[in-house]
This record gives C-alpha cells, structure tokens and sequence, in this order.
C-alpha cells in the first residue's frame, strides 16, 4: 500500500531500474549527497528483476531505463505500471531519446530526464514533484478530484495537471490549444424541458468535447455548464483540426435548442504558459456569436 504524508516529511525509497553500471554508481552518488530529503535507493539491472521487487512492495517511485536487457521503448513503462500503477515513474533517456522520453509521459510517466544532463539537485526536485503529482492523479482516479456527474476531471484537477502538461509542452517546442464550450441559457432550458432533460443535455455536451479530442488531451468540467480541454502539438494544423472538429461536435449536439458557445486560446511553441492564464483567454471571446441556437 502507497505510504501518505507529505514528501519532505517522511523516508523516499526509489527503485532504479539501470543495467549500466556507471549511471547507477552517478544516481547512487547524486542521491547520497542530497539534504533535506531522507532517500534510500535499490537497483535492479533487468525489468524482470524490477518487476519482482515491485511486487515486494514498499517502493515510492521508480528510476527507469527504457532500454533494458529483457525490455526496450515504450513497453518498458507498460511493464511497470501493469505491474505497480500507483507507484510513480521517471524515466531516463540517453540525449539521442529526448523525444523517446517525452512520450513516455505520454504513455503515464511522470517525467524525463536525460543522462549527463542531470544533477544531484534537478533529481531531488524531479523525485519530490514526480510523487506530488502523481499523488494528485491517484486521487482523482479515486473521484476526489473528477466530477461524478460527466466522469471528467474538475477544474482543480485540471489546472493542476495542465501546469504539467504545459511545462512539457514547452520543453518540446510543441503548440498549446486551450478550449472551452459553455452551455448558455441553462436554466430557461431546465425550466422548460425538466431536470432530467437537463442533465441528458449535459452529458451530451461533455461527450462531444471528450469524443473531439485524442485519449492523451486533458478534459475537464471547469463548472456547472462550462466544459474544457487542453491540448499540444507540434504542428499548429493538427490543432487546428481538433479544435474544428469540437466545432463540429457541438454543432451536432442534441436537443438543437441548447445555446452553446465556444472560446479558445493558443500558445506558442517554447513560450512557458500557465493554465490559469490560458484559461482566461480562452473564457474572453466567449460571448461572440453562439455555435448554435434556437
């Protein structure tokens, strides 16, 4: 069972999963002279091995090669979370596998870091930040940070996870897309067409926005009646495209009486964004002319 607690408070044990020698001997080093966190640290040269002590328990995050012995690329960290999905994962990338690394928090990583470019301060800080976070996302696959109603995530849950998301973004020079649907007028529709109508009308909006974006874009309830989802690339016309299909969704959502209206913000590549502020902007044009109404 994952221990609680806050991170600086208590014992951190990490698993590293590395078959060469001299980057095991480097993080042993970087994490023996680390203060201010109490870290122990168990290795392992093969996933196989990993994988067993995983199933041992006590272990709060794992240090991951993605190219092991037994194990190569993504399916690495398919393995571990199979395995141990509420520990978190870090993964570890030779500088020729940068792009390797980000998709593997894509794929449920909590980071990446890039040998030879990392130090005994950037790995305590990515360890400390990696457990908050995934923290965070245990949570809200408990329900205490989704809305219950629509499945989605809440607005606390995802500000919280785009400022990861965004960070990431940034890092790989990718475009950010952040939009938001808002049903108008609706309570006139309820008054008329009954509770029940009401919350068929909802989740016919929220599918729409869910089924417009891919399974790795962030979507959330941000409010009562107001929907938003979080997206990055690196070629501006594929958001474009999501950005046209919500469009289109919600053009085609049922019943046709609902008044629904949609803002939306973009970033560019390399510029580090905040989600709140994205948010506001794409709240802004808002009140232009209505996707459809009656």
């Amino acid at each position: 069972m994952k221990r609680s607690g806050p991170v600086d408070s208590r014992h951190i044990t990490v698993l590293l999963i590395e078959d060469n020698p001299g980057d095991v001997a480097l993080i042993r080093t970087m994490l023996s002279g680390t203060r201010g966190l109490p870290v122990s640290l168990q290795c392992a040269d093969r996933l196989s091995t990993g994988l067993e002590r995983l199933a041992q328990g006590g272990i709060d995050l794992v240090v991951l090669d993605l190219n092991l012995p037994d194990s190569t690329g993504l399916a690495t960290i398919s393995h571990v979370h199979a395995r141990a999905p509420h520990v978190p994962v870090i993964v570890l990338t030779g500088a020729e596998d940068e792009v390797l690394g980000a998709n593997a928090v894509w794929a449920g990583a909590q980071d990446y870091l890039v040998k030879g470019q990392v130090d005994g301060s950037l790995l305590l800080r990515a360890i400390r930040y990696a457990i908050s976070r995934h923290g965070l996302q245990m949570a809200a696959h408990q329900r205490a940070l989704m809305d219950d109603f629509t499945g989605l995530y809440n607005e606390t849950a995802f500000l919280s996870l785009a400022a990861r998301d965004l960070a990431l973004a940034s890092r790989r020079g990718e475009h950010v897309l952040l939009a938001v649907a808002r049903v108008e007028g609706f309570g006139s529709f309820v008054d008329a067409f009954g509770a029940r109508e009401g919350e068929r009308a909802l989740a016919e909006v929220a599918s729409a926005v869910r089924q417009a974006f891919r399974e790795t874009d962030l979507v959330a309830r941000l409010g009562g009646k107001e929907f938003g989802a979080l997206a990055s690339s690196p070629e501006s016309e594929e958001l474009d495209a999501l950005l046209a299909r919500l469009r289109e969704n919600l053009r085609n959502v049922r019943p046709r009486v609902l008044t629904l209206r949609l803002g939306a913000a973009r970033g560019a590549p390399s510029a580090l964004h905040t989600a709140q502020a994205l948010l506001a902007q794409a709240r802004a044009p808002i009140a232009e002319e209505p996707i459809s109404s009656v």
